[in-house]
Formats: structure tokens, C-alpha cells, sequence
């Protein structure tokens, strides 16, 4: 099977030899300079109704190359449509290890979201769930919500506020460049447009990730409560930030998109 490239993007054959799935890289570039890289991967047997689109948090740079694509091999699992995007900060400076995928995201987050509709349309699928971890998740809140596709965010850990959170000292060299989004507080954007119908965001954090809960997760709670398109959920594992088991994301993954089912459900109902 062939796929064209996204629209500004060059396609190229992504290190995949398994005979029961295809995956191909693509890169754009934004007006102002700012590289997107991002891979598509589907399989011979799709099983899941849903586009997974996956983005990274913060990563060791000493430990990573770029591209930068996140559960690769947790996902394959899902026998998924999956895509995944590598911040577009990380190209643009060795030394900044976290973006929220702001920079150039007034091309690149529109581009995101018509490569994840144009995939669930040709392969006739729900919808799409955004992943992301801490500044990935913040991002796949913002995806999710103005994407033109029926969307879950699954964010664990996210940021509120990306400006209260200390690495971003590390992003605001590059915060003013043109094409980059506002930094704005999810609280802030949650309270003043919900999620549609056909949309939810559900965060997780660990019960040991304390100041997070304290200082994001709390706003986006008091901001949004009771909004039923909204759902956190604390995680009994003992364990701090960004260091969430595979078990434990994969049941939050499960009860994310059973919640968000439900709702649409209900959604339905009230419409006939």
C-alpha cells in the first residue's frame, strides 16, 4: 500500500521490516523554519477504531536522537493507525529538551490533526485519541480540542500552566519565534470552551507526583468540575512524575476511552 505525503511534507520508508504492519516517516516544515517529523504506522489487520496520535514530554537528550516517537512498541498491541510526532523544538536546539509542541504549532498543529482525519476517514474509524505524558500531554489536550475529529486527550501528568513549570526556562528562548503558540493555562482555555460533544479529556497523575497535583492538576479540576467532558483520575501506585508503568497507562488508556464511548453514547441519545 502507498500513501502520498502529507500536504508540505517529504515522505520517506521508516526502519520497519514486519510483514504485519507499514510505517512511514514523513517531515514538514512551517513557514518560519520549525521542523516537524512524524511517522505513520498501520497495520495489515487494524483492530482498534481508533487513530492513536502519540507525543512525547521531555526527554534526556544525551540519551535520544531526533525523531522522537513515544511507545512505539507498547502500542503495537492495539493493532492501531498510529502516528506519532517528535517535537519540533528538539530540531531546533541541542540544548532544549521540552517544547509542548508549541513551536511552529499554527502550522503544524492544523497539519497534525488533517493527517490524523484523513486517516480515520480512509479507514473508517471513530475517531482520535491524542497521548501525550507531562508537556505531551498538555499538547494533546490542545490538540484534542480543536481537532475537527471526535477526540479523547489522554494526558497524564500534564502541565496547567507550561511558564510555572521549571523547565521552561529551557523553551523560552524560543517561546517568541513567529508561528509559536501561546503557553495558555489549560484551566484558563477548559473554562472558556469545553470540550464539544464527541470530545473528553482525561488526565491521570501518580499519587506521589504531589506538587504536580498541587500546582496543574488542581486548577484544571476546579476550572472544569462538574463538566463531564473532563475526568481525572489519581493513580494509587506510589510513584512520582513521569513514572508511570506501562500496566497502569494502558487501564488508564481502557478507562479513558470507555468513559469517553459512554459519553458519546449519551450524546446520542439526547440528540434523537
Amino acid at each position: 500500500m502507498t500513501r502520498r505525503p502529507a500536504p508540505g511534507s517529504e515522505a520517506r520508508d521508516a526502519a520497519d521490516d514486519s510483514p504485519t504492519r507499514e510505517s512511514r516517516s514523513y517531515a514538514a516544515r512551517s513557514p518560519d523554519g520549525d521542523l516537524l517529523q512524524y511517522m505513520v504506522r498501520v497495520p495489515k489487520k487494524i483492530e482498534s477504531p481508533y487513530v492513536s496520535v502519540f507525543l512525547h514530554g521531555q526527554i534526556e537528550r544525551a540519551q535520544y536522537r531526533t525523531p522522537v516517537f513515544l511507545r512505539q512498541e507498547t502500542s503495537l498491541s492495539l493493532n492501531a493507525v498510529c502516528l506519532f510526532a517528535s517535537d519540533p523544538v528538539l530540531e531546533r536546539s541541542p540544548d532544549c529538551s521540552i517544547g509542548w509542541y508549541l513551536s511552529g504549532a499554527r502550522h503544524f498543529w492544523p497539519l497534525l490533526d488533517r493527517v490524523a482525519a484523513d486517516l480515520a476517514r480512509q479507514h473508517r474509524l471513530r475517531g482520535v485519541v491524542w497521548h501525550g505524558p507531562s508537556s505531551g500531554g498538555y499538547a494533546a489536550i490542545r490538540m484534542a480540542l480543536q481537532s475537527r475529529s471526535p477526540s479523547l486527550a489522554l494526558a497524564i501528568a500534564p502541565q496547567n500552566d507550561p511558564r510555572s513549570f521549571f523547565l521552561w526556562p529551557e523553551f523560552a528562548p524560543w517561546a517568541h519565534l513567529p508561528g509559536t503558540a501561546e503557553p495558555e493555562k489549560l484551566s484558563t482555555l477548559l473554562a472558556r470552551r469545553p470540550p464539544d460533544t464527541g470530545k473528553m479529556v482525561y488526565a491521570a497523575v501518580s499519587d506521589r507526583d504531589l506538587l504536580h497535583l498541587k500546582n496543574h492538576l488542581l486548577p484544571i479540576v476546579e476550572a472544569t468540575d462538574p463538566d463531564p467532558g473532563v475526568y481525572v483520575s489519581l493513580l494509587r501506585n506510589g510513584r512520582g512524575h513521569g513514572k508511570i508503568s506501562h500496566a497502569d497507562y494502558w487501564a488508564a488508556y481502557r478507562h479513558g476511552i470507555a468513559l469517553w464511548e459512554r459519553n458519546r453514547d449519551t450524546a446520542t441519545g439526547r440528540q434523537q
